[in-house]
């Protein structure tokens, strides 16, 4: 029996079994799927090799989620016992960052928020100031 793993931006972290022919999308199933931050175009895939010596060698592959989904199954890898899959999360965004614009906006509320945005920025989402 395979056992793989995968962390990061997914929903549950975890290390489980898998079955013949799994591939990086079953993983990610069983991880409960990926969470809102997750940054899409870099997932990093480690595999262990085993070396004629009986060493081991890790093998690094970045993965795009973007190029596995629109091209079927020739990028979803395959995957091997103690493949473990790393979801990055976007950098420089958090879901729970946000500010509360009210008074002489257009749109007032809540707007999310990250970094290098200015509070021009947000009034601009906001419809401008009356």
């Amino acid at each position: 029996m395979k056992i793989d793993s995968i962390s990061g931006a997914v929903k549950s972290p975890v290390d489980c079994p898998l079955g013949e022919g799994d591939r990086v999308f079953d993983l990610i199933r069983a991880a409960g799927s990926l969470r809102d931050l997750a940054y899409l175009p870099a997932l990093e895939f480690l595999r262990i090799v085993a070396q004629d010596d009986g060493s081991v060698e890790p093998s690094y592959k970045d993965l795009s989620l973007v190029d596995l989904a629109s091209s079927a199954d020739v990028n979803n890898i395959e995957l091997a016992s103690r493949d473990h899959l790393t979801v990055r999360d976007i950098s420089d965004w958090s879901p729970d960052q946000s500010v509360e614009l009210v008074g002489e906006v257009k749109f007032p509320g809540a707007y999310l928020i990250w970094q290098d945005k200015t509070l021009v920025d947000v009034i601009q989402r906001a419809g401008g100031l009356y």
